[in-house]
């Protein structure tokens, strides 16, 4: 009699079980499971919106659940897969995510199936798979994007995200700078915040999630102020220089520096 194994039944529905819950949980998304998988396509996730109303905007999944799919590559995974799934996922109407569970470990990972990501070999094909792509509630955001993680579709992604901060900073006639300081912290500075016009407002109109150590400070005021000449030297309508306020929270004291 074989000693060998049959395969494990319920490994396939714990990976889906655990996207799903993922997606449910830190995305916010719906998730519906494909009955029937053809050519690999397990399952549809829909974004919601901030008014919890499904937008209509739809990713596929491919879910991999298995220690096997988890192939090392330096520090990085690889996935290899067959011709009629590329040409087929890479032709799908919807954007197509491999997702890789690791039941053993619970980690899960993800990218975009691009064929700018894919690497072909003699027999198939591979894509990388970084191991910092994990796929939790940091991920959201390349999902509502649509885009791969790699260095060039995160500067994608920042540009388009923060495209409208720049055009307004480019006409507003007075900035202010908020830095969080907390005197307790290792990583002493938290945030820095930036209001347009009026800095009493209640919250930012927009905020740099920065965290940094105290010997970092002076650069960050160096940045502040190469923000402030560059601005009044590229707005020709002669808007005057912008202000950082200084907030030390442990301290409870407010400084104001007018930037010169």
């Amino acid at each position: 009699m074989s000693d060998k194994k049959d395969p494990n039944p319920t490994r396939d529905r714990v990976g889906v079980n655990a996207v799903e819950a993922i997606v449910l949980k830190e995305f916010g998304w719906l998730f519906r499971e494909q009955a029937i998988s053809d050519y690999g396509i397990d399952a549809h996730i829909e974004e919601v919106d901030s008014n919890n109303r499904p937008t209509g905007k739809l990713v596929a999944l491919q879910i991999k659940s298995g220690p096997s799919f988890f192939k090392k590559r330096g520090a990085d995974y690889v996935f290899y897969g067959e011709p009629r799934h590329l040409n087929y996922w890479t032709n799908h109407s919807l954007p197509v995510f491999i997702v890789l569970h690791n039941p053993e470990t619970g980690e899960v990972l993800w990218q975009k199936v691009d064929r700018n990501l894919i690497e072909q070999t003699d027999k198939a094909w591979l894509l990388t798979i970084p191991s910092g792509n994990v796929f939790d509630r940091n991920a959201k955001q390349f999902f509502a994007k649509e885009v791969a993680a790699t260095p060039e579709a995160q500067r994608r992604l920042l540009l388009a995200t923060h495209l409208e901060f720049i055009r307004r900073y480019r006409i507003e006639k007075e900035i202010f700078f908020e830095i969080n300081y907390w005197v307790n912290k290792s990583l002493n500075i938290r945030e820095v915040g930036v209001y347009f016009g009026d800095p009493h407002k209640d919250n930012f109109d927009f905020k740099f999630p920065y965290w940094a150590g105290a010997l970092l400070n002076f650069r960050i005021h160096d940045r502040l102020l190469s923000l402030a000449r560059l601005r009044a030297f590229g707005n020709r309508r002669g808007a005057r220089r912008g202000s950082r306020r200084s907030y030390f929270e442990g301290m409870g004291e407010h400084a104001w520096r007018r930037l010169r």
